[in-house]
């Protein structure tokens, strides 16, 4: 049997990751734009009850996915010399558990959706989500070979094409039919033609092979990574079915929409560098003082990112929901959204750390960090809420985000040449600019007529306000601060960078 040896990079791996990311950027711009037209259609053709339903479905169905998802992707990125005997492994596993879970779940549909009351409406998008099971499970795992050698064109092409052809179908059922139907139909036929590219695409075809010492070695690695992916995603989603559960599927889609709408502004930049960052790191893990670097430069990366989309949504928002909402059917998420930016900004910045730790082999150190949150999640969301109605849960769940990224940041510090100071520095520096930028954008947008030209003159000041006070910061002596330039990345992407 051929074993995978990974070429050697012809450039530094520096620009290759912020090429990479660039590409990714660049390449997924189409289909995350589409992905904020559904969002914006939805505010038009939907009611908060009907994308309340919907959000309840994703919500039971993500649950399932995650609860039962082996992680292999991430295992076998993060072993970039691994042998296609891993890969085929790998993907029997995934495979089988695609095949079994499918009709499982087609048949406890109903049951699942009432306990939340979710009624039949709920119970078919989630007969239509299941086929994602099958769809995903039976991906042609050896696509994998593009994020080991960063080849992000290819694997845009192959994760991009069939969500851009799957949201083009929800756009066009939304339109035309009015149904929240269409949003679970375009990912299933997104999942089904990103399952057909993989097999198209990948360097090799994947078989089904069992080697029990193989699957001893995945399940040594994977098995606190599936833990923790449970746990993650229950405190991301644990929220919507508590408010279904309390307030209604109605209420649901008010909080939905709200967390989609600027979650969404900041996947838009964060989630092709998440794409890139463990790679890239599991390829430094061997050398510490090369790896502080990378790690520290990410976290300023990804820190300025949320501050900035942060501080330009806060000073718009009222303006943002009179030029989307149909009447006042949406007036109550104004004060949802802002009470969701502490969430999202954190959020944001601790989706930088947790990469190292799954680059070093540690996944169950985001046990350690992430477990105690779930314990708490329901209890103080229910009180907060209780207390305080939406806002009291958000403030419950961003104090337990904010309490994850103080672990996350002491725990990383014990792998890298940096101290816990330093760290919160960098993470914090951008909030002057952010301040700044949030109080030109509430000045401009308070001095136009129109809802329209007061969230593009109020968004618009904002952002640029940001660029220029991070740009001045990022020129001050700071000291051993991580701040990374906006016109340092532009000269990195240039190739003229380390």
């Amino acid at each position: 049997m051929t074993e995978y040896r990974p070429s050697e990079p012809a450039q530094s791996l520096t620009t290759r990751v912020v090429r990479g990311a660039l590409v990714k950027l660049l390449g997924g711009m189409p289909v995350q734009l589409i992905g904020i037209l559904t969002t914006l259609l939805c505010f038009r053709v939907l009611t908060p009850a009907a994308y309340g339903s919907y959000g309840l479905a994703v919500a039971i169905y993500g649950f399932t996915d995650i609860f039962t998802n082996p992680s292999v992707s991430s295992y076998l990125i993060r072993q970039h010399d691994c042998s296609s005997h891993a890969i085929n492994v790998a993907f029997t596993i995934s495979a089988v558990r695609g095949i079994l879970l499918t009709p499982f779940f087609w048949l406890i549909a109903p049951e699942l959706a009432s306990l939340f009351d979710g009624g039949p409406e709920v119970t078919g998008m989630l007969r239509i989500l299941c086929l994602s099971f099958l769809f995903s499970g039976l991906n042609n795992l050896h696509v994998i070979r593009f994020h080991q050698e960063l080849k992000m064109g290819k694997v845009l092409l192959v994760e991009s094409l069939g969500a851009f052809v799957g949201t083009l179908t929800t756009v066009a059922i939304l339109y035309f039919y009015r149904t929240p139907l269409g949003l679970v139909l375009g990912s299933a036929v997104g999942a089904g033609l990103n399952m057909g590219l993989s097999w198209f695409l990948g360097p090799e075809r994947a078989r089904f092979v069992w080697d029990r010492e193989e699957l001893k070695r995945l399940w040594n690695f994977t098995r606190f990574l599936l833990i923790n992916s449970l746990i993650i995603y229950a405190l991301l989603n644990l929220d919507d079915l508590i408010v279904a559960r309390l307030a209604g599927v109605a209420s649901l889609g008010v909080y939905a929409i709200s967390y989609n709408l600027v979650n969404s502004a900041l996947l838009f930049l964060v989630r092709p560098l998440r794409a890139i960052v463990l790679p890239a790191l599991a390829r430094l893990k061997d050398n510490r003082a090369q790896l502080t670097v990378a790690t520290t430069s990410v976290l300023s990366t990804f820190s300025f990112i949320s501050w900035a989309i942060c501080s330009s949504v806060w000073p718009v928002a009222e303006d943002l929901f009179r030029v989307l909402g149909h009447g006042d059917k949406w007036s109550e998420a104004v004060p949802v959204l802002r009470a969701l930016l502490p969430f999202v900004l954190i959020r944001g910045i601790n989706g930088s750390l947790g990469p190292l730790l799954l680059a070093l082999g540690k996944p169950k150190l985001l046990t350690m960090v992430s477990g105690p949150q779930l314990l708490l999640m329901v209890p103080l969301g229910w009180l907060g809420y209780s207390e305080y109605g939406f806002l009291g849960l958000v403030l419950a769940i961003t104090l337990l985000n904010g309490l994850a990224m103080v672990g996350l940041v002491v725990i990383s510090s014990r792998y890298l040449d940096v101290s816990i100071p330093i760290l919160f520095a960098t993470m914090l520096l951008p909030m002057a600019a952010a301040l700044l930028a949030g109080g030109v954008g509430t000045l401009l947008s308070g001095h136009f007529e129109t809802a329209l030209a007061g969230l593009l003159g109020g968004l618009l000041g904002a952002l640029i306000t940001f660029a220029l006070a991070w740009e001045l910061t990022c020129r001050m002596p700071l000291g051993a601060i991580s701040r990374r330039s906006i016109l340092g990345l532009v000269q990195q992407i240039r190739g003229r960078g380390n």
